[in-house]
C-alpha cells in the first residue's frame, strides 16, 4: 500500500478544526508515541534501515505497530512537497520481545516523537490535526493508494491540495522535511540516543 501525504505548519489546531468540521467526519483523538530504530553503522552488505514502533492511545484503545517505509519525497511543478511512501506495517503484541530482536540485529533507538492528534475523514482523505512535541502544530493529509503510478499520485495530490485549501492553509505552509529531520535539526527528539 502506498501512502501519499503532505503536512503543513498551522498556527492552531483548534482554528483549523473549525474549518474542517463542515466537510469531514470526526473520528476521534489519540496520542502517538514513536520510537525510530536504525542500524547506525551498517556492516559490509548491510543497508541502512529504519523501523518505527508506534504506540497509539485513544480513549478506549491502545495499540502497538511496527512500520517499515520506503520513503520518497517529491515536489510538484508548483514547488509543493509531498511524500509517496511504500508502507509495510504489522501489529506487535509483545513489544519488549520485538525490541530484543531489533537490538540483536544491530538496531538501536535513535529518535523519539510524540504527538497529540485529532482525526477527521472525507471520502478519500484522512485529516490529522497534530500538536507535535518540540515542533508545534501541523495538519497532515493522507490518501492510501494501491499504486504509485504518476496518474494515481497526481490525482491524490490534487485531492490533498484541495483539502488543504478548504482548510485555509496556504501551499507555502507545506513542510518538505520529515518530522525526523526537523527533530534532529532542532536538537530534540533524542537523535543518536
Amino acid at each position: 500500500m502506498y501512502e501519499i501525504e503532505l503536512k503543513a505548519h498551522i498556527d492552531s489546531v483548534f482554528e483549523i478544526e473549525e474549518r474542517v468540521k463542515p466537510f469531514a467526519q470526526y473520528l476521534g483523538a489519540c496520542e502517538k508515541s514513536d520510537v525510530y530504530w536504525s542500524r547506525r553503522n551498517p556492516g559490509a552488505g548491510q543497508k541502512e534501515i529504519s523501523i518505527r514502533i508506534r504506540e497509539e492511545k485513544s480513549e478506549h484503545h491502545i495499540s502497538c505497530v511496527a512500520t517499515y517505509k520506503r520513503k520518497e519525497l517529491r515536489q510538484d511543478h508548483d514547488g509543493g512537497a509531498y511524500e509517496v511512501n511504500d508502507e509495510q506495517e504489522f501489529s506487535i503484541d509483545n513489544r519488549s520481545a520485538f525490541e530484543f530482536f531489533l537490538k540483536d540485529d544491530g538496531l538501536i533507538p535513535v529518535l523519539n516523537k510524540h504527538k497529540r492528534v485529532r482525526q477527521w475523514k472525507t471520502a478519500d482523505v484522512l485529516i490529522e490535526l497534530c500538536d507535535v512535541d518540540c515542533l508545534g502544530a501541523f495538519i497532515e493529509l493522507e490518501i492510501l493508494s494501491r499504486s504509485s503510478a504518476a496518474d494515481d499520485v497526481s490525482h491524490a495530490t490534487a485531492q490533498l491540495y484541495d483539502v488543504l485549501s478548504r482548510c485555509g492553509v496556504p501551499l507555502s505552509a507545506v513542510e518538505p522535511r520529515y518530522y525526523s529531520e526537523m527533530l534532529c535539526e532542532s536538537g530534540n527528539g533524542g537523535c543518536d540516543v
